[in-house]
């Protein structure tokens, strides 16, 4: 690995390894992971944690352009569904560069996506 997703810009203020991802779109070109994200500290958008929580969340998009080749293995894990009926796929265990793109990894499967530009990060 190159580099950490904590490396990438927009990046820096995620913490990525207690975010939960709540889905993964695939299309012609575009890779896209629906998360509740973990805001740090320095984030401009952080915000204290509700009560009951360790961390401040916030509903986002990590968006990936100008795919030119995924590859996605081991995804046999299915979603988990939490006390309150919301579904998510687990946590990332890995985010990183790779010297084509980058590679993913957690209970969602592996996933290896090939692009020349950097992914985005939208909060809802």
């Amino acid at each position: 690995m190159a580099n950490h997703y904590s490396d990438l810009d927009g990046f820096a203020d995620l913490y990525l390894e207690d975010s939960w991802v709540l889905d993964l779109v695939a299309r012609p070109g575009v890779f896209e992971v629906e998360a509740d994200l973990v805001l740090r500290q320095g984030h401009s958008e952080y915000v204290p944690p509700l009560a009951g929580e360790q961390y401040c969340y916030r509903k986002g998009v990590i968006s990936f352009s100008a795919v030119s080749d995924l590859e996605w293995t081991h995804q046999g894990a299915p979603a988990a569904v939490d006390a309150t009926g919301t579904t998510d796929f687990g946590t990332f265990t890995m985010f990183g560069t790779t010297p084509d793109g980058y590679l993913l990894d957690g209970d969602f499967g592996t996933i290896r996506i090939a692009t020349g530009r950097s992914p985005k990060v939208t909060l809802q």
